[in-house]
């Protein structure tokens, strides 16, 4: 675990979709110490169709 990236790059209190998943994009190239949740990958489909 990246505890330096952790403590940098706290996660938004109640995040907005793209703010969510920005952080969750970051997380996997910075630390990666546990995957992102299933719901991330359907919030990133969810957002790809709004686009």
């Amino acid at each position: 675990m990246n505890t330096a990236w952790h403590a940098a790059n706290p996660i938004p209190r109640s995040p907005r979709p793209t703010a969510r998943i920005a952080w969750h994009v970051a997380h996997a190239q910075e630390c990666g110490c546990r995957p992102a949740p299933a719901a991330f990958a359907e919030a990133v489909e969810a957002a790809l169709k709004v686009s």
